[in-house]
């Protein structure tokens, strides 16, 4: 055999070129991992769902912090006092609106009767880095904003005896 022939052959036989650093074989199996179903899929909907407004957000909620107390206003336009909830636990608030509608139809001619209720709660709930003293916790609600103040619990002091 001729030794080009025998050099032709020898570089068929050759595996295709390996890597020179040994995590390049992981990193590109991790790449694919990303970016092939169904991994893919589910990172696309991930970002769809932080791009897209936080329209489902049901009311705009500010909190502010002083040295006392935490002041939580809730922007409510068109809600009653009487739709609203408030629950005060050690660390957090939840607020709650619940919105109920009734449609009554009734046809004399039929002799039918149609009611439909509809009720729809949207709530949020605020989480506090510190305790509050759920006991002394005050609301208030005018014209449409809600305005509760919930004094920090600073627990007792203790006293390190000589």
């Amino acid at each position: 055999m001729p030794e080009d022939d025998l050099q032709k052959k020898n570089n068929e036989r050759k595996p295709a070129r390996v890597p020179t650093d040994p995590f390049d074989t992981v990193i590109r199996s991790f790449n694919d991992f990303f970016h092939y179903p169904p991994v893919k899929g589910f990172l696309q909907s991930i970002d769809e769902f932080f791009q897209m407004p936080f329209s489902a957000v049901p009311f705009h909620v500010d909190v502010e912090e002083t040295a006392q107390e935490y002041i939580v206003t809730a922007e409510l336009p068109g809600v009653a006092r009487e739709q609203i909830q408030i629950g005060i636990f050690r660390d957090r608030v939840v607020i709650a609106v619940e919105n109920r509608e009734e449609l009554t139809k009734s046809d004399d001619a039929d002799g039918s009767f149609r009611r439909r209720v509809t009720k729809k709660l949207d709530s949020r709930s605020i989480s506090f880095p510190k305790a509050v003293l759920e006991q002394k916790g005050k609301a208030t609600f005018r014209n449409g904003l809600l305005t509760i103040r919930l004094p920090i619990d600073k627990g007792k002091q203790l006293r390190i005896e000589g």
